[in-house]
């Protein structure tokens, strides 16, 4: 491993463990988690009274905190609720440009910030593709895709597929379809086999309990559904991403 560091932003709070959790895992750096007043656990999708978003919301929080220790993260989190708080379905992609519009300056903000925090180092920042096409993995892409020039004097950028989506071959598929469009093609792809770090993945996954009504036993869920047989996470950037997790 080289000496860059790591900057993952997370839609929710469990999307870099489930897309990026191999790596984090090997790298460590900052989480910035960014839609995080939540109301949706395995039970509780139709409920949306203060007392179960308040709950859910520290659930999800002490979740994601045995992540954000196992991995030797540092996290920085945005406090904003999740499109069914603001009143969008999930998987709205509608008239989202306002939305973004009004949190951009935040996220940008934290992002200019957290770099000049770090100082000269080589900074990797990873963002969603929004394979799956969730409003909040939209927004916080366009965010990134309509900054990325002021963005780039300070990071190296990558976007990843997003997991448990990616693993289903037909929205895979779309998203990419999706994403090469709103990029003109200009970022490659990068497999990242997990090897040895594939157990460590899954013991971090089952965490998120709340999240499942049954544990997963293996990372077929969580490896994108391309030509690659070994469970992997995948990447696209412009530039060459320095490092591989295994052989």
């Amino acid at each position: 491993m080289d000496e860059s560091e790591h900057i993952f932003v997370s839609p929710h709070r469990d999307d870099v463990c489930f897309s990026m959790g191999g790596l984090a895992a090997a790298v460590g750096g900052h989480l910035i988690n960014v839609f995080t007043q939540s109301q949706y656990t395995v039970g509780t999708e139709n409920d949306f009274s203060l007392s179960t978003v308040q709950w859910v919301t520290q659930v999800r929080r002490q979740e994601d905190w045995a992540f954000i220790q196992e991995c030797r993260l540092r996290e920085t989190d945005l406090q904003w609720p999740e499109a069914p708080l603001r009143g969008y379905a999930p998987f709205d992609g509608h008239e989202r440009d306002g939305e973004a519009s009004k949190l951009e300056p935040e996220l940008v903000r934290t992002l200019d910030t957290l770099g000049n925090t770090l100082g000269a180092r080589s900074l990797w920042l990873f963002a969603p593709m929004a394979i799956g096409h969730h409003r909040d993995h939209l927004i916080v892409r366009d965010i990134v895709l309509r900054n990325i020039e002021h963005l780039q004097q300070r990071y190296h950028i990558a976007f990843y597929e997003d997991l448990h989506y990616a693993s289903r071959r037909e929205h895979r598929i779309h998203g990419i379809d999706d994403f090469v469009t709103a990029t003109a093609g200009a970022f490659s792809r990068t497999v990242l086999p997990l090897g040895e770090l594939a157990a460590r993945k899954l013991f971090l996954i089952q965490r998120y309990a709340s999240q499942f009504e049954t544990l997963p036993t293996g990372l077929e869920q969580f490896t994108p559904a391309d030509a690659e047989s070994r469970p992997h996470e995948a990447i696209w950037s412009r530039e060459t991403y320095p490092q591989r997790l295994s052989a």
